[in-house]
Order: structure tokens, then C-alpha cells, then sequence
């Protein structure tokens, strides 16, 4: 049965969700992270490979990242 939208305003669960959702403590897929530093995601996988990319980490199969790991590797980049 679906959840009307009463139904999710008093989940609070959704609440949680939505309510203390911080974009910046977001995990980012491998897609959002290549699209943010504008390279192909065979790119970003090398550099894993290598040891060489922005810190990731597995969830189940998926690769994820923080925005706050991307940004501070980026930073790092830009010293170099």
C-alpha cells in the first residue's frame, strides 16, 4: 500500500531524513564525484587503483565518498 503524504509527515523516520539531512555529510556515488571533478569515472578508479584519488570507502558493493574527503583531496591537489 503507498504511503499517503500524512503518511510520511508523521513517519519519523522521513523526518529524520529530510529534517537533519546535512548535504555536506551526503555520501556521493562514484557518478556524482566524477561529475563534480569533471573527469570520467574509469579516472577515479585508477587513481584508486594507484592510491592517488580522493579517500573512498566501500558500502556493500558500492563505492562512496564524502563531499568533505573530495573537497579536502581537491584542496591537497591545488598545493601541489
Amino acid at each position: 500500500m503507498a504511503k499517503t503524504k500524512k503518511d510520511l509527515d508523521s513517519d519519523p523516520t522521513q523526518n529524520v531524513l529530510t529534517s537533519s539531512f546535512d548535504i555536506s555529510s551526503r555520501l556521493l556515488s562514484t557518478e556524482e564525484v566524477a561529475r563534480i571533478l569533471v573527469v570520467p569515472v574509469t579516472t577515479l578508479y585508477c587513481w584508486r587503483y594507484k592510491g592517488t584519488g580522493p579517500r573512498a570507502f566501500r558500502v556493500g558493493k558500492h563505492l562512496r565518498f564524502r563531499l568533505s574527503d573530495v573537497m579536502a583531496w581537491l584542496e591537497d591537489q591545488a598545493g601541489e
